[in-house]
């Protein structure tokens, strides 16, 4: 999705129609016998006026500021900017879009007239300040968090040059929001991170195919499966996240026992790392599941075949 065209952060509000000077003019044009009862009634008239004429004095607001920011709402979806309002409602449309792909592979849903606010500072050091008092370790590792914690629960990132990346943070984060909010049982890490790294890949597909062709050849590089899903946040690199994401959707489209399965007309007609997924966030046992047993004694098999896999060049589900 390529974003709107940038609009001025600048704004300008029509001046008040009547001034202070007029007033101000009235009030002291007064008969020389004016009685003071006039003169009351002018002070009332300026009292009254006083607070729009100074709202109007405010003609420009800068939009640069945090505290000034575009607040842009969708309908699942309040993004705070100070980089256009445009810019803010394209992030919001495609947060939109791929919240529809949440819902498609996990289900579940944002509880009614609740938006889950995205605030994309204007830059890394303002983010920094936000990481250190909200982040813990993922504000460190990575370009966005959730402050899932913090009573706003917003998606905390900030604004990328690049916009394609920009919008691949937003989406790792809104994607953590959503599983808080849909779901009774907190995900572990592995499957939060793995999630939120797969639907990233909805943006940019070549190049995380390209990183991955690098780290699944490269034995310096590569993580076993085993480690990947044990890690915690303070061990994961950027090879975790990218090598997370692809191996999502190899198991979400590639692997012949867990890939989704749809007929001619898009009904899915088998997906058992989907049904596997839905499971565990519903907080239901996968103690039975064959996609869990694949996932732990399978693990081996499965990672073998993973670093063999081949990805076509244009997938038909992205």
């Amino acid at each position: 999705m390529t974003s709107a065209p940038s609009r001025s952060p600048w704004t300008v509000r029509r001046p008040a129609t009547v001034t202070m000077s007029v007033l101000l003019a009235l009030a002291g044009a007064g008969r020389a016998d004016a009685s003071p009862p006039y003169d009351r009634a002018v002070e009332r008239a300026i009292e009254r006026v006083q607070p729009r004429l100074e709202a109007a004095a405010r003609i420009w607001v800068d939009r640069s500021r945090w505290e000034n920011a575009w607040v842009v709402s969708s309908q699942h979806f309040t993004v705070r900017t100070t980089k256009s309002h445009a810019f803010g409602e394209a992030v919001a449309r495609g947060l939109e879009g791929m919240l529809s792909w949440f819902r498609y592979d996990l289900g579940g849903s944002i509880p009614e007239g609740d938006r889950i606010p995205i605030w994309i500072l204007p830059d890394i050091s303002g983010y920094n300040v936000q990481g250190e008092n909200l982040g813990g370790d993922h504000s460190s590792k990575y370009g966005c968090f959730y402050a899932g914690q913090d009573a706003a629960r917003a998606v905390i990132t900030y604004a990328e040059r690049n916009e394609i990346y920009g919008r691949q943070l937003a989406t790792h984060g809104a994607l953590s929001a959503y599983l808080d909010r849909a779901f009774p049982v907190a995900a572990p890490l592995w499957i939060d991170e793995g999630l939120a790294c797969y639907y990233e890949i909805h943006w940019d597909y070549k190049n995380s195919l390209d990183r991955w062709n690098v780290i699944s050849q490269d034995a310096s590089r590569f993580i076993p499966l085993a480690n990947l899903k044990s890690a915690s946040m303070s061990q994961y690199t950027p090879d975790h996240f990218a090598q997370l994401g692809m191996w999502f959707l190899y198991l979400m489209w590639v692997r012949e026992d867990t890939r989704t399965v749809r007929d001619d007309s898009g009904a899915v007609t088998s997906a058992p790392f989907r049904d596997y997924l839905r499971r565990l966030l519903n907080g239901e046992s996968i103690a039975e599941d064959p996609v869990h047993t694949l996932l732990t004694s399978g693990l081996a098999e499965v990672e073998s075949d993973f670093r063999k896999a081949s990805f076509p060049s244009n997938p038909p589900w992205l």
